[in-house]
């Protein structure tokens, strides 16, 4: 039976077969077979999932480590060495629920609480955040400070888990499929990290250094000989639940029935859905990782199905195996029909959670930006149990409720719908596609990570249409101070050739206003055109203390932007740390696209197209004065013009810039001369950051 499985299962062949290990077979329990040796596959494959009707059939001989000799069994020869026994397979542990008052103690006391052994390359930083949000809500529930301790490191010298009371400290881990496990670690630290080619020579120089048996070292509480069965055992009894990271979903839900708490307590996101891991270096700076895509190739699968990599696995796989059957029973001992129907409903749940919250990507976003503050935020601690508001926010909802109502978009109509959907926490509101809503008052984004989009993220005209149709309005847009901010998948139309050019003396107010305070904010695939203030999209720098950071601007059409006499920029950007690429913007009759103050930036692949606009001809102070009302302003003078000023030329905004066209240096030369006697300056521009006054006579 175990050799058809292999060759149906597995795929392995007679030869194949042949060339592993003989095991001797216990055939008390199998109701007798006419061959008393049987070969078993390498634990490189799932074989326990193969053969999980044969485990109790088998006895593994835990002394096959001591096999130094390349000489080749056969079914005439027998290991003389002490067996294994695991007839007793049902007498495996099974992990009790928690009989004790849940593990918070208000006395502080370092011995009790909830305890995570955070092993290696586990999904150990997803399970972390997990246990804090178990911690931080039992606090709020039970309105007491409950104890939360782990992480990587020793469960003895590290933690002192080895001295805990048992009665007021609930201890947890997750272990992986060691090859699992294995590739996990050599893509991340040795690929990720530091860059070495995944080349199978270097796969195979780093795996033959490995300690022996990690997982099974990493976790014991005392000193145990890790040939001996009993010291596996003994390790799994010595801990309240070992979850198995491939039964991710599986395990928390019965940790989650152990502990007796509600499957809200136990949501969350991928701690690398970014792309990115966060990390640190040798000088202890934080820095985003790019994740290196895994792979397995022939050799790899080979060396862990060679003798070297069986012998040092012995004990983690036992452990692995004996886990995973202790869920498998505990899951009995709880009631596999209420089990299902809790499992069915936290993934449920689940993806819910998931699809509402993955937009909160810290502390790495998607292009490897350290988001510190967002992180301060939205994680309990480092990158461990990120976007647990925007997860508690959507628990204090009914989930069917709360489903239903988003299940639709918002048909045409004027600004009020969409902002009273924007009245919720972390609200997506979708738009239909073609609808048009006409604005009457800016749409109000009022809390972060919100996002209005159309349905079905369309790039083409079929988009929702926001348009201006007040003529006291001169914004359609607002997410200032808003952190991860989404508009995305719109037409913003201001609506100026109807309207004209706002009526305010100061020509103030951009089409689309973010920044700010919030961090994280994406705008893309937007069309946005025709301002009826001094720009098209304003991204402002915020205050010293509420500063703006890591915006993503990208793949946007902008323009066009203002006339002659009242000009408008297309995008001004403020915002530090943040990436503007793939734009195009056309025809902005003042600036294309403005960066000042956004330090550490990557401004890439946008494209400007500018049209031939007038210069300002002869005259006095007041075309040119009307032309620097104007935020970002770029005056042009034209060649040889004189200005006959009967009062001074001020600049009124900062990085505004006076010049004649094509910047001369001979005679031709616009002329700036004072005419009246009672004026003394020419031009004022004090106290404006960044303001230009060039090729001209004065």
């Amino acid at each position: 039976q175990a050799q058809q499985c292999a060759a149906t299962e597995l795929g392995w062949d007679e030869q194949t077969w042949n060339s592993d290990y003989i095991m001797p077979l216990d055939i008390s329990s199998c109701g007798g077979a006419s061959n008393p040796f049987i070969k078993i596959p390498p634990p490189a494959v799932d074989v326990e999932e193969c053969l999980v009707n044969l485990q109790r059939c088998f006895e593994i001989d835990r002394r096959l480590r001591a096999l130094k000799s390349s000489t080749e069994l056969t079914q005439n020869e027998t290991i003389h060495a002490p067996l294994l026994d695991i007839s007793n397979l049902d007498t495996q542990h099974v992990f009790q629920r928690w009989r004790h008052p849940y593990p918070c103690s208000s006395e502080g006391n370092s011995s009790s609480g909830l305890f995570f052994v955070k092993v290696p390359k586990t999904a150990g930083t997803t399970v972390a955040g997990v246990a804090r949000r178990i911690v931080a809500r039992r606090s709020n529930e039970l309105k007491m400070e409950c104890n939360y301790k782990g992480g990587h490191g020793s469960p003895r010298t590290t933690f002192g888990f080895d001295g805990r009371d048992l009665k007021k400290s609930f201890l947890l881990t997750f272990i992986r499929k060691p090859e699992k496990r294995a590739l996990s670690s050599f893509f991340y630290h040795e690929v990720s990290k530091h860059g070495l080619e995944p080349s199978d020579a270097n796969f195979l120089k780093w795996a033959k250094a490995l300690d022996t048996d990690f997982q099974f070292n990493y976790l014991r509480l005392k000193d145990y000989d890790e040939t001996n069965r009993g010291s596996v055992e003994d390790l799994i009894g010595s801990y309240d639940f070992i979850g198995i990271t491939e039964r991710m979903d599986e395990s928390l839900v019965l940790l989650a029935m152990l502990l007796g708490i509600d499957i809200d307590h136990i949501l969350y996101l991928d701690a690398k859905s970014s792309g990115y891991a966060f990390t640190s270096d040798a000088n202890g700076n934080c820095r985003c990782v790019k994740l290196q895509p895994k792979g397995s190739s022939s050799v790899m699968k080979s060396y862990f199905s060679s003798r070297d990599w069986v012998e040092k696995n012995l004990a983690d796989n036992y452990l692995y195996m004996l886990a995973n059957r202790s869920l498998d029973l505990t899951i009995e001992n709880l009631g596999k029909e209420q089990f299902d129907a809790s499992l069915k409903l936290f993934r449920s749940k689940l993806q819910y959670s998931q699809n509402k919250c993955k937009k909160v990507k810290v502390p790495c976003n998607g292009d490897g930006i350290i988001l510190q503050q967002l992180s301060q935020k939205h994680c309990y601690a480092g990158d461990e149990g990120c976007a647990y508001k925007c997860f508690d926010d959507i628990t204090s909802h009914d989930f069917r409720k709360l489903s239903q109502s988003e299940t639709g978009c918002i048909p045409s109509g004027d600004q009020d719908t969409i902002n009273k959907a924007l009245s919720l926490r972390f609200a997506d509101v979708i738009l239909c596609p073609g609808a048009i809503f006409e604005l009457t008052a800016p749409i109000t984004y009022r809390y972060e990570y919100q996002s209005v989009y159309t349905l079905g993220r369309p790039t083409g005209p079929d988009r929702a249409v926001l348009r201006i149709a007040d003529p006291t309005v001169t914004t359609a847009v607002v997410m200032v101070n808003c952190d991860g901010a989404e508009l995305s998948h719109v037409i913003v139309d201001g609506n100026r050739p109807s309207l004209g050019k706002t009526v305010s003396e100061l020509y103030d107010g951009a089409l689309i206003q973010a920044g700010g305070g919030g961090q994280g904010q994406i705008i893309q695939h937007i069309d946005a055109y025709e301002p009826r203030g001094w720009a098209v999209l304003y991204v402002s720098e915020g205050d010293p203390v509420h500063r703006c950071s890591a915006a993503l601007i990208e793949n946007n059409k902008i323009g066009p932007a203002g006339e002659d006499m009242a000009r408008a920029s297309g995008m001004v950007m403020a915002c530090p740390n943040s990436v503007v690429r793939g734009n195009n913007i056309t025809n902005a009759t003042n600036v294309g696209l403005s960066a000042f103050g956004a330090l550490g930036s990557t401004v890439e692949n946008n494209l400007i197209v500018g049209r031939e606009s007038s210069c300002i001809a002869s005259g006095d102070q007041e075309a040119i004065n009307k032309a620097l009302s104007i935020r970002l302003a770029v005056v042009e003078l034209c060649p040889g013009a004189v200005f006959e000023l009967s009062d001074p030329i001020t600049f009124r905004y900062d990085y505004q810039s006076l010049y004649t066209r094509g910047k001369p240096t001979s005679p031709d030369r616009a002329v700036l001369r004072i005419v009246d006697p009672s004026v003394t300056t020419a031009v004022v521009m004090v106290n404006r950051d960044g303001a230009e006054l060039s090729h001209v006579i004065v």
